[in-house]
């Protein structure tokens, strides 16, 4: 990761996190094994960065739902959740934890 110091509104500067290209290719690598591990135990009501999903089929499957009798959709907003989350916790409920291991040579 390339660090770039920017100018900030309030004054002084900021330090932006610019990923090089390796960078870039190793987090296509693990989130290519990341997906293929888990997309399958996802549930087929998820529709967010998820493969060969987009925006229109969650609305479509929303009015669907809406057509048979359901009266409650609720859109769930992550944002910061991975900057909160206790993540011992979080890997301990995965029961054989993070199934993949980054080594650099």
């Amino acid at each position: 990761m390339r660090r770039v110091d920017i100018p900030k509104a309030s004054g002084g500067t900021g330090p932006l996190g610019i990923p090089t290209v390796l960078d870039r290719f190793i987090q296509q690598a693990v989130m290519q094994v990341l997906q293929a591990a888990w997309d399958g135990g996802f549930s087929a009501s998820s529709y967010g960065f998820r493969p060969a999903r987009s925006a229109h089929q969650a609305v479509a499957a929303a009015q669907a739902f809406i057509a048979s009798g359901h009266r409650i959709v609720v859109d769930i907003d992550l944002e910061k959740f991975f900057d909160r989350v206790n993540h011992d916790i979080l890997m301990g409920w995965w029961p054989s934890g993070c199934p993949i291991r980054v080594s650099f040579v």
